[in-house]
C-alpha cells in the first residue's frame, strides 16, 4: 500500500461515518471522471442533493472503460450495512430509465460501500431478468480496487480522510490550504482578477496533451492561479478540471503519474520533472517557472477587481479593501500575509526581532544552485556561514512552518521574493549592500566563455559541456531579481544613508559601463538575459547605457544584432531581443517613455534585419498602437513622441504612422514585455472608442502632412482608406484633391491613377465582404479618378494587364466566369488596338516590361488588328531581349489559334530566310502535337532545336519526347 493513501480498512471505517452517506456520490463521480472514456453526461448529486429522490446517478459514456460501460448507465449508491437487501429493494423500485429510453439499452449498476460477498451472484440473477442490457454490482473491494486505478481520486479521497499522500497534493487540498489561510478566505476571483487572457489560454491547454510553461512572480502564486482556475471551473459545473489536477513534489510519484492510463493535469513543483515527459504523453503538463517568458505569463492581478472581491467577501471598509487590492497587485504573498487568519503568519519567525546577517544574505542572493561551488562561495561571503553552517541554516529556514526558502533539487530560492523584501528591506545596512555590490558585480559581470565558440558549433558544444560559467544561471537570475526589487522597493525604509534605489543604480551603472567598454559586444551578450530586470532595477542607468552604446558609429549597438541572414539556423538567438525587452519594460513608465521610444528609433536605424521577428520597429509599433498601447503614457504624450520621431527620423516615422492606421483585416497584438516588479503598467489598458478614433485622426493628419507631393506615399494612404472613419476618408479626399495640381509627372499620375482605380475596383468586385465600402462611399472616389486619368492610352489601359483577373465593370468572376473571360479578352484587345493606333508597336514592347501579366499583352496583340507578323518574327531570334521574345511568342501562339495550320505553313513557306530556331519555335508555339513534331522532322536542324526545347504537355507527349531523346545527342 502506498504511504499516505487510504486502504481498505480506512474505506470500511469511512462507510460507517455520517459523512459517507452524502459524500459517496462525490467519490464515485470523481472516479468516473478520472477513469471513464468520453463522458458526455454525468448526473450524480452529493451533499444535500442525495435526498432529492430518483436515480442516484446517470452516466452517458462514448466508449467503455473497465468501470464505466459505454452508452447510458444508471447508478444506485449506498453505504447500507445490509448490501444484499438494499440492492434488491433498489432494483425492484427502478423500472424505467431517467430519460424514458428503453431499459434494454442501459446498464444498471449497484454500488454499495460495504463488504458484499454475494454481489456477483446477485448481478447474475438480475441479469437473467432480461430487463437491462447489463447489471453490475460493486462492493467495498471493487471500489478499493477502482480507487487504486485512479491515482488523483485516490489521493483526493485520502486527503479527505486526513491523510497526506506521499509526493503530491491534489488541486482541492492545495486550494483549501492556500485560500483558507486568510480572513476572509480568498475566492478564486482574487487570484484570477485581471487575468482573463491567461484564463482563456489555460482553459485550452488543460484539454490538450502538451507541456506548457506558466511563469509568474513565484511558484506558489503560479500554483494558486492554476488551482483557482480549476476551482472556478468546478463552481461553474465543469468538474472535469479540478478532479484531474495534481501538484507533484516527488520524482518517483511524478514518473508513476506519467504512466497513468487516463489524462490528468500534472503540475511539477520541480521544473526538471518535465524532462521525463515523452512523446507518448497523454497528460496536460503545466510547468511553473518564476519570472516571465512562459507560454502563459501571469501579470499582476487587477487591484480594483481584488478590492471588489474583498468587499463581496465581507471587507466593508472601502479604503481598506482598496489598499489591500493595491498590495495584492504588488505581491499576492504579502497580501495574504496581511489578512492571514493565524497571527503567526503576519510576522514569520525569520522576520522577527533583529534579522541576522545570514537571512539578509539569502534575501540578497534570492536564488542559487547548491551544486555550484561558485554559488556556494558567494553565499558564504554574503551570509558569513561555513559550508556546514550554510547547509544547516538553509534546512532550518526551509522546514519552518512559514518557510523563508524552498528547495527543488539542488536549487534554492525565496518562497516569495516580494513578500520577503517588504518584510526585511528595513533591516538592510551599509555593510550588507557593500557585500551585495561585490557579489552582484562579480557574478553578473562574469564573461560568457561560450561566446568564444563558433556559433555553428555552440549549440551542441554547450549541450555537452554546459555553459562553462563559474556561477549558475540560478544565482545570476536571483541577483538580478534582487537588484530589481532593491530598485523598486528601496526608495525608503532601508537602513543606510543612500536609498536602495541609489545602490541599485550604482551597481547597474558599473555593470553596463563595463559592457560598453567592450566594443565586440560580448560584455552586453554575457549579461543579456538579465537586462530586463536591470532595466527595472535602475531605468535611468539602463537607458543611459543603451544611449552610450549608440553614440558615435554605434559599434557596440551594432553588435547587439547577431541573427542576420547568414547566421546559423540553430543559433539564431540574438542579444538585441533582451535589449528590446528592457526598453519595452521602461516604455511602460510615463517618466521613461519618451527616452525609451527614442532609443528604439535609434536602434531601428542600426538594425540590419535578421531571422527573428522581434525588431525595434515592431516594439515601437506595439508600444504606440492606438487600440492596445503597451505604455501608461497618455494619448497626448504618445502623439508628442510621435512628432519627435517625425522630426528626427522622418523615414521611420512614415512607416510607423502607416502601421498605426487601421488595417483591413485587423492585426494581432503581440504584447511587449511588462515590468515584473515596477507598478508602471496600469490595471487595465482598454481604450475607449472615442479615444481610439481620435488618436487615429491625429496620426492621419500627420501622415497627410508628411505625404506632401510624394505620390508613392499617397498611394500607401489610399491602401488604408477603406479602414478609416467617414470623416477621415473625407479628409483624405479633400487633401488629395488640393495636391492634384502639383501632379505634373505623367508616370506618377498614371501610377497613382492605376492604384486608386484598383482600390475602387476591389470594393466593387466584392460588395458583400465585411471590409467593402458601400457604393455611395465608392462613388465619392470616382471624381478623383476622373481628375487623375492619364491622357496616354497605354497608361489608361495598363491596369488590364497588371492582374490575371482585374475587376471589370459589368461582369464579375463570381457571377459567371465565362462571361467575365469573354469581356476581359475583348477589353484587352480593344486596349491594345488603341495603344497601337496612338503610340505604335514600340509602346506595346514597353508595356510588356511594365506589367505583371506580360503574356496577356502578346496574346491580345495577336487577336487585335493590324497584323505584325513580319515585325515580330525578328523578336523570335536568340539575339532578342527576353521581353521582346515573350511578346512575340504569345502573339504567334494567338495567331495560330485564330488562323490554324494554313496560316502557319504559309508563313514558313513564304519566309525561307527564317532560321531553324525561328521555325522550330513557331512549331512549338502551336502546341499541336504530334503534327508540329512531324513537320519539324522534315528538316534535321529544325528537329534538333524542336526537341531540345520541347516541353511535353501530356502523358503521350512525355512518351513522344522519350522516343526522341537519342536524337538530341
Amino acid at each position: 500500500m502506498k504511504p499516505g493513501y487510504a486502504n481498505r480498512s480506512q474505506l470500511k471505517a469511512w462507510a460507517d461515518s455520517v459523512q459517507a452517506q452524502t459524500q459517496l456520490p462525490r467519490l464515485i463521480r470523481r472516479l468516473i471522471l478520472e477513469t471513464g472514456a468520453g463522458i458526455l453526461r454525468l448526473g450524480m448529486s452529493a451533499d444535500e442533493g442525495v435526498s432529492v429522490g430518483g436515480w442516484d446517478g446517470t452516466v452517458y459514456a462514448q466508449a467503455a472503460s473497465p468501470w464505466v460501460p459505454a452508452g447510458l448507465s444508471v447508478w444506485e449508491l449506498s453505504v447500507n450495512k445490509s448490501p444484499g437487501t438494499k440492492a434488491t429493494d433498489d432494483y425492484l423500485k427502478r423500472q424505467d430509465t431517467p430519460d424514458g429510453s428503453p431499459t434494454a439499452e442501459a446498464t444498471y449498476i449497484e454500488a454499495i460501500m460495504r463488504t458484499w460477498a454475494s454481489r456477483d451472484q446477485w448481478a447474475m440473477d438480475r441479469q437473467a431478468d432480461g430487463r437491462w442490457k447489463e447489471v453490475r454490482a460493486y462492493g467495498l473491494d471493487d471500489i478499493a480496487t477502482w480507487l487504486e486505478s485512479a491515482p488523483l481520486t485516490w489521493a483526493w479521497f485520502s486527503e479527505e480522510l486526513g491523510l497526506r499522500p506521499d509526493g503530491l497534493r491534489t488541486g482541492s487540498s492545495f486550494w483549501a490550504a492556500w485560500s483558507g489561510a486568510t480572513e476572509p478566505a480568498l475566492s478564486p476571483g482574487v487570484v484570477l482578477a485581471g487575468r482573463g487572457e491567461q484564463v482563456h489560454k489555460i482553459r485550452e491547454v488543460v484539454q490538450s496533451r502538451s507541456v506548457t510553461t506558466v511563469s509568474g512572480s513565484s511558484v506558489e502564486e503560479i500554483c494558486a492561479f492554476i488551482a483557482a482556475f480549476a476551482v472556478k471551473c468546478d463552481d461553474e459545473g465543469d468538474d472535469g478540471v479540478l478532479s484531474r489536477l495534481v501538484f507533484v513534489e516527488d520524482p518517483t510519484t511524478w514518473r508513476g503519474l506519467l504512466r497513468a492510463p487516463h489524462p490528468e493535469i500534472l503540475v511539477p513543483l520541480d521544473p526538471s520533472f518535465a524532462d521525463d515527459v515523452g512523446s507518448g504523453n497523454i497528460h496536460a503538463v503545466l510547468v511553473p517557472t518564476d519570472g516571465q517568458g512562459g507560454d502563459i505569463s501571469l501579470g499582476p492581478v487587477d487591484s480594483q477587481a481584488v478590492a471588489e472581491s474583498l468587499r463581496t467577501s465581507g471587507v466593508s471598509d472601502l479604503r481598506r479593501s482598496e489598499q489591500l487590492g493595491k498590495l495584492a497587485r504588488r505581491s499576492l504573498s504579502a497580501f495574504r500575509r496581511r489578512i492571514a487568519s493565524k497571527p503567526a503568519l503576519h510576522q514569520p519567525r525569520w522576520a522577527k526581532g533583529a534579522v541576522h546577517r545570514d537571512v539578509k544574505g539569502f534575501l540578497l542572493a534570492g536564488r542559487w544552485n547548491d551544486a555550484s561551488d561558485g554559488d556556494r562561495s558567494q553565499l558564504k561571503f554574503l551570509t558569513g556561514l561555513s559550508d556546514d553552517g550554510l547547509h544547516n541554516r538553509v534546512s532550518d529556514l526551509a522546514l519552518a512552518d512559514d518557510p523563508f526558502i524552498t528547495g527543488l533539487g539542488s536549487t534554492w530560492s525565496l518562497v516569495s521574493p516580494v513578500d520577503a523584501w517588504l518584510l526585511l528591506k528595513s533591516s538592510l545596512q551599509e555593510e550588507d549592500f557593500k557585500r551585495f555590490e561585490t557579489v552582484a558585480v562579480t557574478v553578473l559581470g562574469e564573461g560568457d566563455p561560450t561566446l568564444d565558440i563558433d556559433p555553428g558549433e555552440r549549440w551542441w558544444r554547450t549541450s555537452i559541456s554546459g555553459t562553462g560559467k563559474k556561477y549558475s544561471p540560478q544565482l545570476t537570475r536571483g541577483l538580478a531579481r534582487s537588484l530589481a526589487l532593491l530598485g523598486t522597493l528601496g526608495n525608503d525604509d532601508v537602513g543606510t544613508v543612500h536609498s536602495g534605489a541609489d545602490w541599485a543604480s550604482s551597481i547597474v551603472r558599473t555593470l553596463l559601463a563595463a559592457a560598453n567598454s567592450d566594443e565586440s559586444g560580448r560584455g552586453w551578450a554575457s549579461i543579456a538575459g538579465q537586462l530586463p530586470l536591470l532595466a527595472e532595477a535602475a531605468p535611468g542607468a539602463f537607458l543611459d547605457a543603451v544611449e552610450e552604446a549608440l553614440i558615435g558609429n554605434a559599434v557596440v549597438a551594432r553588435a547587439f544584432f547577431s541573427d542576420g541572414p547568414d547566421s546559423h539556423p540553430l543559433t539564431t538567438s540574438s542579444m538585441h531581443t533582451h535589449v528590446l525587452w528592457g526598453l519595452e519594460t521602461t516604455a511602460w513608465s510615463s517618466e521613461y517613455f519618451s527616452q525609451s521610444v527614442d532609443l528604439l528609433c535609434k536602434l531601428d536605424l542600426v538594425d540590419p534585419g535578421g531571422q527573428q521577428a522581434n525588431r525595434p520597429a515592431n516594439s515601437l509599433l506595439n508600444i504606440l498602437r492606438p487600440w492596445h498601447p503597451d505604455t501608461a503614457a497618455s494619448p497626448g504624450s504618445r502623439l508628442m513622441v510621435f512628432d519627435n520621431i517625425r522630426k528626427n527620423y522622418p523615414d521611420r516615422a512614415w512607416k510607423l504612422g502607416l502601421a498605426l492606421l487601421p488595417e483591413a483585416h485587423g492585426s494581432v497584438h503581440f504584447p511587449t514585455r511588462s515590468p515584473e516588479y515596477r507598478e508602471w503598467k496600469p490595471d487595465k489598458t482598454s481604450v475607449p472608442a472615442a479615444e481610439y478614433w481620435g488618436f487615429i485622426a491625429e496620426v492621419l493628419n500627420r501622415c497627410i502632412q508628411d505625404a506632401g507631393n510624394d505620390w508613392d506615399r499617397w498611394a500607401e494612404i489610399f491602401d488604408r482608406y477603406a479602414n478609416l472613419a467617414p470623416s477621415d476618408r473625407e479628409k483624405i479626399r479633400a487633401s488629395f484633391q488640393g495636391q492634384i495640381p502639383n501632379l505634373t509627372s505623367g508616370s506618377d499620375r498614371a501610377k497613382l491613377w492605376s492604384h486608386v482605380r484598383k482600390v475602387i475596383a476591389d470594393h466593387r468586385e466584392f460588395p458583400e465582404a465585411a471590409w467593402s465600402l458601400p457604393e455611395e462611399e465608392i462613388v465619392k472616389l470616382d471624381d478623383l479618378i476622373e481628375k487623375l486619368a492619364p491622357p496616354e492610352p497605354h497608361a489608361q489601359h495598363e491596369w488590364l494587364f497588371q492582374d490575371w483577373s482585374p475587376h471589370l465593370e459589368g461582369a464579375r468572376i463570381l457571377d459567371n466566369y465565362d462571361t467575365y473571360e469573354a469581356l476581359l479578352e475583348q477589353k484587352r484587345e480593344e486596349a491594345i488596338a488603341s495603344i497601337v493606333d496612338s503610340e505604335g508597336l514600340t509602346q506595346i514592347s514597353q508595356l510588356v516590361s511594365n506589367v505583371r501579366v506580360p503574356e496577356a499583352v502578346g496574346w491580345s496583340l495577336g487577336g487585335a488588328r493590324p497584323i505584325f507578323d513580319d515585325e515580330l518574327l525578328e523578336s523570335l531570334k536568340l539575339s532578342a531581349s527576353a521581353a521582346e521574345r515573350q511578346l512575340a511568342e504569345r502573339y504567334f501562339a494567338r495567331r495560330f489559334v485564330d488562323e490554324g495550320w494554313d496560316w502557319l505553313e504559309g508563313l514558313l513557306t513564304k519566309r525561307p530566310e527564317l532560321s531553324a530556331y525561328q521555325r522550330a519555335l513557331l512549331l512549338l508555339l502551336s502546341r499541336d502535337f504530334p503534327r508540329s513534331a512531324d513537320t519539324a522532322e522534315q528538316d534535321a536542324e529544325v528537329a534538333k532545336v524542336f526537341w531540345s526545347h520541347f516541353s511535353p504537355p501530356t502523358a503521350w507527349g512525355i512518351t513522344l519526347f522519350s522516343l526522341n531523346v537519342p536524337r538530341l545527342g
